[in-house]
């Protein structure tokens, strides 16, 4: 194909694969704690957010994706569900989840 694309389901709620996951971080050159910020992230925020394109044009492409995981999750519900439960990879388990199941 020509030129690599994060959106072959734009317009969908399919999760992004890992190797697009992958492929983001690398082309956005998003240092690790953006980078572990988007792979923690729900699929539904994550396919919010590579569907928009790579941030390597931002001079500061990991608080760029900071502000565009905000973004996502308010235009997508505080959880970044769409509504649409599913289960999928476990790619969707943020860190709010992660401190209440360490709570328990």
């Amino acid at each position: 194909g020509s030129g690599r694309g994060y959106s072959d389901s734009r317009g969908s709620q399919a999760p992004p694969s890992q190797e697009e996951i992958e492929d983001f971080i690398r082309d956005s050159r998003l240092d690790d704690r953006a980078a572990d910020a988007l792979a923690t992230a729900a699929p539904a925020v994550q396919r919010y957010v590579l569907d928009r394109g790579v941030l390597n044009e931002a001079r500061n492409s990991s608080s760029a994706l900071m502000a565009r995981l905000k973004e996502a999750q308010s235009a997508l519900g505080r959880d970044g569900e769409s509504g649409r439960g599913g289960g999928g990879g476990g790619g969707g388990y943020s860190d709010r989840d992660r401190d209440r199941d360490r709570d328990r």
